[in-house]
């Protein structure tokens, strides 16, 4: 992967500069959706006789958005517009709608339903290198791009049903989450040390899960439960954790 080493490189030129300009900074934000991704769907069947109907509404959003960021970065800039910077991350997520289903079978006698509804979580920490391509003065424009790494990764969904569908909780943990990230932002400098920074981040990010475990599954059969034993399995498909991060936070400049 070339963005990586591009990373590393705009460090040790950087550092390879007559004059160093060391920063470091923290901030807060948040993790919008990306328009345009498809996180699930509601959607509703009527069964009536030998007939069948169905309806279905698309939920837009990402499966990495919908989360509180906070980041700390250190970085360093030479004379020019060239630095570079690394940034850590933790991501932690709010519960959110993913999708529905109900079963709506009309006879003559009654009406029955079956639905089933789910709710998904995610957390996870982010080690993002990038170059930094930086103005000067008061206010100064910046952008930087870089991979973007997801460790200690971890999600959960919630299912809840009835009639013939189960409720149940599915977690989803281990593996990495590697991407692409891009932000362009701008700096108010109130002195030369300290400087207070708005940015848009893009990210791209995909994530393949070691594991899924599933527990406390119950079936409501009229008056009947019954408990399905936690599984372990190895997982073979792919999140995408995309989002776009609106930060804002300080920096201090030696």
């Amino acid at each position: 992967m070339k963005v990586p080493f591009l990373s590393v490189l705009a460090f040790a030129a950087v550092s390879a500069s007559a004059a160093l300009h060391p920063y470091w900074g923290a901030g807060v934000g948040y993790a919008f959706d990306v328009p345009g991704q498809v996180l699930g769907e509601n959607s509703r069947s009527i069964f009536h006789d030998s007939t069948s109907t169905w309806s279905g509404e698309l939920i837009h959003g990402s499966q990495g958005a919908r989360a509180l960021a906070l980041e700390a970065h250190v970085g360093v800039l030479g004379d020019g517009i060239l630095g570079g910077e690394f940034e850590l991350e933790l991501l932690k997520g709010f519960a959110r709608d993913e999708g529905s289903h109900t079963d709506e079978n009309q006879t003559a006698a009654k009406t029955s339903f079956a639905t089933t509804s789910s709710q998904w979580n995610h957390s996870g920490i982010y080690l993002a290198p990038s170059v930094v391509l930086k103005g000067e003065g008061r206010f100064a424009p910046y952008s930087k791009f870089g991979p973007v790494i997801g460790l200690d990764m971890s999600a959960t969904r919630t299912n809840v049903g009835t009639g013939r569908y189960p409720s149940d909780v599915e977690e989803f943990s281990g593996g990495i989450a590697l991407g692409l990230h891009g932000a362009l932002g701008g700096e108010y400098r109130p002195n030369p040390h300290l400087a207070i920074f708005v940015e848009l981040d893009a990210r791209t990010v995909s994530w393949t899960p070691e594991t899924e475990r599933t527990g406390n599954r119950t079936y409501s059969m009229g008056d009947s439960w019954n408990t399905a034993t936690d599984s372990l399995s190895t997982m073979g498909f792919t999140f995408p954790m995309n989002s776009l991060q609106l930060r804002t936070g300080l920096n201090y400049r030696l």
